[in-house]
Formats: structure tokens, C-alpha cells, sequence
């Protein structure tokens, strides 16, 4: 940085005089009220300080040796005697004496040196380095599998695919249906939605914004609309109003229908109660598939014990670091945390695919069941941090991975549901380990 320099602008665009003060929490730009010289020199201190700061950091950043020009340079008020490193020098009569800057560098211990720099002097050259006497021979790096593999931010679909994936967010809602002979039947209601990724994203988003309890009104069916039509999936047509008329009476059912094994549905529970699409980055030592699979087969429900084969199946993988993940919906309602995922893979046409029997199956073939272990464990953990007195014994409700398209309001079909033990909540833990 040039220490020496000094501006003092006076005039701006088209030679008008101006000042630009800070004042009331705001900035004043004064092109000619009978304040315009106060505020010209608050703007002066303002920028006379900004000016000094820069030149802190200019002579405190170097590590060996720090070389400082100074001279006479400039005239007026650009002159450098108005410059940050003259503000430092300059003596009570307003000039920068030599006889200063001896003073200066006496009382600096022999850490400080003067010297004039003079007119047509030769250049001097830095000392060479010494000769290297040998010249090691070039050899090429030898690395075993992912040596230099340390830690990663990975996920469920990085975990399931065995790639680097940093995607948090599976809302790709896949295709499940089983290959039988003859034609599929014509899906109707609901289930004539469009499935896959681009239906997964809009649903997921209309249930973000979602209330529960207001699941049949006018601002809900408001809300469908403008949601579905952000993703391509509603036309002014009658078969674009058939559609969201469609997802209406699917909300209205999910929301009313009584949660499997609990005393409540979904439209008991407020807004202000629920974590929404919650991001989570989960400390983990490793990213073992094997070792997740060893605790679901010492520790887990019956569901997770018949898929932890399954599990093993994946390829392995030590790297640990961070995984992410978005759980669809936590919350807590009469004393006890409750995930739930909401799935609208297209799982065939009859009420049967959705049994839960038919789910335990599904939820096996696309490792949900790895990821709601992997949602549980972030859930937990965060309640160990947030909430004392923290009792996973006590204030556990379960998991539920709903699939829309089997929901019918008096049945089970539509719902898999499961619960963790404190054993495996701290089997988890322990198996993920975390980064130190």
C-alpha cells in the first residue's frame, strides 16, 4: 500500500462540492445545506480512520521484515505529511521532521533502522542461496485405495450409491413396482399422480407448508395450486383443477387419519410443534455400512434385523467426516418425538401394495430403512445438545415413512411405522462414532 498517499477529494462529478456523512443509523449526501462543512469533516475523520486501519495492517502483517517508504510527496492536501503514515509522524507544528523520525527509531530497541535513499545509486543485489549440491532423482507418488481419503461430506444417497454425493435431500420418490405380466390398470384419484423426481419435489414442498389442521380450506387449495404450478404440474385445464382437487383429498386424509400404534393424527399437532424439512450434518469417524448393519442385527426392531443382510450387501466404506441429510418433518407432540418421511413412490394399483407387510418390502429395496436409522440417530443427537433431561426411553415416540398413495383414513395401508431403543440409539452413536 502506498502509506504516503493522501486523497482529499473536495469535489465530485462536474466539479460540485459534496460531503457523504453517516448520520441517524443512515448515510447523508450533502451537495450544499449550511451543514455541508460539518459533515465534510465527519466524512474527513471517517475516512482519516479507515485510512489509519488500512495502515495498521499494512505494517503488522509482515513475518520478516517490513520496508516503509517515506518522503515528500504531493502538495496540498494530497501532500503526504496528510497521509495515514504522516498522521503517525508528524510533529505538533503539522510537519514530519527527521529529528521524529530518529526518535522513533531509537526508542525502538534496535528492531528499526533509517536510511535515505539516494539519487542514481546503484542497485544492490540480494545475496544468492547456497548451491544445491544434489539434485534428488523424481519419483512418482505411490497412493494405496482413497489414502488421501481423510474425511468427506457424504449422505444417505452417497452411502446407498458408494459415490461422493453432498445431495441432502431425497425426494426422488423412485418407481417400486413389481414386473407382472399384462397391462398395469388406469390409475385413478391420487394415484394418477405424476411419480418420480419432479413429483417428489413438489409434493414434499407442498407439505412444507402445509397446516395440518387447515388441511380442507380455501388458502390450502391456494397454496396446491401455486406450488404445483411452480413445477410444471398444474395447467388451467380441467384436468389441471382434477389434479389439484386430487392432492386436496389426499392432504385432508393424511392429515385425519389416525397415526398407526399412537393416539393422535396429524392434525393434532400445530405448526409452532414441527421442525420442517430439517437440515442436519452429522459428525460422523465412519461412514461403515458393515458396522450400521452389525448394530440393526444386535440392536434393531425385527424390520431392521431382516434388512441388515441386505445392508451388507453395499460396498464398504471406512471415510468418515459429515453426513447431511432433510428430515421431512420432526416434532414433538404429548411429550414424545415422533420423524416422519413422506413417500410418494408409485408402488402399483391395488390397496395390497400398500399393506404394511407390502411396505416392510419396499422400505427394505430402496434402504429407507438405512436412512430413517440415520435420521434417528441425528434427531437423537440433537435432543442430547437441546433438551435437558433428555430421555430417549421416555420421549420417543417412533418413526413413520408415509406413502401418500396408499393412505386410506381407516386402514393401516399407506403407514410403516417403527420405534428406537435407547440400546439402539446408543448402538448407532457408538458404530458412526464421531469426527474428532
Amino acid at each position: 500500500p502506498t502509506l504516503w498517499g493522501a486523497s482529499r477529494e473536495q469535489k465530485g462529478p462536474l466539479g460540485v462540492d459534496y460531503a457523504l456523512a453517516r448520520e441517524d443509523g443512515g448515510a447523508v449526501l450533502d451537495l450544499g445545506t449550511p451543514q455541508r462543512a460539518e459533515r465534510r469533516q465527519a466524512q474527513d475523520r471517517e475516512d482519516d480512520a479507515e485510512e489509519l486501519r488500512l495502515a495498521y495492517v499494512a505494517l503488522t502483517r509482515a513475518v520478516h521484515r517490513c520496508y516503509v517508504v517515506w518522503g515528500v510527496i504531493g502538495t496540498g492536501e494530497s501532500s503526504s505529511v496528510h497521509s495515514p503514515l504522516g498522521h503517525l509522524m508528524r510533529t505538533d507544528s503539522g510537519k514530519v521532521e527527521r529529528e521524529a523520525l530518529r526518535a522513533l527509531v531509537a526508542a525502538a530497541g534496535g528492531t528499526m533502522g533509517v536510511r535515505d535513499v539516494e539519487r542514481g545509486a546503484p542497485w544492490g543485489e540480494a545475496p544468492r542461496a547456497g548451491e544445491v549440491a544434489v539434485v534428488a532423482e523424481p519419483q512418482a507418488l505411490q497412493l494405496g485405495p482413497r489414502q488421501l481419503d481423510t474425511w468427506r461430506l457424504t449422505s444417505f444417497t452417497g452411502l446407498v450409491a458408494d459415490v461422493h454425493s453432498e445431495e441432502s435431500r431425497d425426494v426422488a420418490d423412485p418407481l417400486l413396482v413389481p414386473a407382472l405380466p399384462g397391462e398395469r390398470p388406469v390409475a385413478t384419484g391420487f394415484r394418477a399422480f405424476p411419480a418420480g423426481r419432479q413429483g417428489g419435489i413438489a409434493l414434499h414442498d407442498v407439505f412444507e407448508s402445509l397446516d395440518f389442521r387447515r388441511a380442507g380450506e380455501p388458502r390450502t387449495h391456494e397454496m396446491v395450486q401455486r406450488t404445483l404450478a411452480r413445477h410444471g404440474l398444474f395447467a388451467d385445464t380441467p384436468e389441471g383443477a382434477q389434479r389439484v382437487d386430487d392432492v386436496m383429498q389426499m392432504l385432508q386424509v393424511v392429515s385425519t387419519a389416525p397415526v398407526p400404534g399412537a393416539t393422535f393424527a396429524l392434525a393434532d399437532v400445530p405448526v409452532r410443534d414441527s421442525l420442517r424439512e430439517w437440515r442436519f450434518d452429522l459428525s460422523i469417524r465412519s461412514a461403515s455400512v458393515r458396522r450400521i448393519a452389525d448394530t440393526l442385527a444386535r440392536h434393531g426392531s425385527a424390520h431392521a434385523r431382516e434388512y441388515a443382510p441386505l445392508l451388507r450387501t453395499l460396498r464398504d466404506s471406512s471415510v468418515g467426516g459429515y453426513l447431511s441429510g432433510v428430515v421431512d418433518i420432526a416434532f414433538e407432540h404429548q411429550g414424545r418425538w415422533w420423524l416422519m418421511d413422506w413417500k410418494s413412490n408409485d408402488l402399483g394399483e391395488g390397496d395390497q401394495a400398500y399393506h404394511p407387510a407390502a411396505l416392510s418390502k419396499a422400505m427394505m429395496q430402496a434402504h429407507y430403512t438405512l436412512q430413517y436409522h440415520l435420521y434417528l440417530l441425528a434427531l437423537h443427537r440433537h435432543l442430547q445438545l437441546r433438551h435437558p433431561g433428555y430421555d430417549p426411553a421416555r420421549d420417543w415416540g417412533g418413526v413413520a415413512y408415509v406413502f401418500l398413495r396408499g393412505v386410506d383414513g381407516v386402514s393401516e395401508c399407506g403407514w410403516f411405522r417403527d420405534a428406537p431403543t435407547p440400546e439402539l440409539l446408543e448402538a448407532l452413536d457408538a458404530a458412526l462414532g464421531r469426527r474428532a
